[in-house]
């Protein structure tokens, strides 16, 4: 079924490449592709209707692995070698190392939990998951980073299980196409401004192809015309 996003963007006029309800990707006159982004209202300032992101911020997700010899369901916690352990201390770590880099506006996450175990109602031996982590400078992304690798590995020797953390798709800043988005600022009377978000901005643009992004307070086919129009 076509998003609403979509919907707007094909009476617009634009060429739609792909879309979910929170964002669509569109092909301009120009050639430029252009990130229409209702996920990215947050952005826009107080008064405006829209705003152009010039920038995405440094990113980057990392692969968390724990493994244990956690023992039977009748052996005490105290004497297991549980990795449920470790990630639980990890998980805890990650939000407040986010939260000593609030002023920053760093943003940190753990996604995609899985867990391995001999039998379903056995403790788990290994559990594996996802870092998220996106801050508008380079060093307080790092830093975080660096924080946890060091407190998950001294927490797994304490449990007597083992902690890595390797990079699976690490970006510095990435900016997008300056001319379109000046053209777009221009044309909308948007300020340009930077996000931790454009995920799809991101993978088009690392790819090779010149990208622009589009924030708007609430989906608006006017906007979307003007857009289409400005990098026709």
């Amino acid at each position: 079924m076509e998003t609403r996003l979509a919907a707007l963007a094909r009476e617009a006029g634009a060429l739609v490449l792909e879309s979910d309800p929170t964002s669509a990707m569109v092909r301009t006159g120009s050639g430029a592709v252009v990130e229409i982004a209702a996920d990215l209202a947050h952005v826009v300032p107080p008064g405006a209707r829209a705003a152009v992101v010039g920038e995405l911020w440094p990113r980057g997700r990392w692969a968390m692995t724990f493994r244990g010899r956690p023992g039977l369901r009748v052996t005490p916690m105290g004497a297991r070698n549980d990795p449920m352990l470790t990630y639980a201390m990890v998980a805890l770590a990650v939000a407040k190392q986010a939260r000593l880099r609030s002023e920053h506006g760093v943003r940190a996450s753990v996604v995609g939990q899985e867990v391995s175990a001999p039998d379903p109602d056995e403790p788990v031996e290994t559990m594996s998951a996802v870092l998220d982590v996106r801050a508008p400078q380079v060093a307080v992304r790092d830093g975080l980073v660096d924080a946890i690798r060091t407190q998950g590995s001294q927490r797994a020797e304490r449990d007597g299980t083992v902690f890595t953390l390797e990079d699976l798709d690490v970006s510095d800043l990435i900016p997008l196409d300056r001319s379109a988005c000046e053209r777009l600022a221009v044309a909308l009377a948007a300020p340009v401004v930077s996000t931790p978000a454009g995920d799809r901005a991101a993978a088009y643009a690392r790819s090779g192809e010149r990208v622009a992004s589009l924030a708007m307070s609430e989906p608006d086919t006017e906007l979307i015309t003007a857009a289409l129009a400005a990098l026709a």
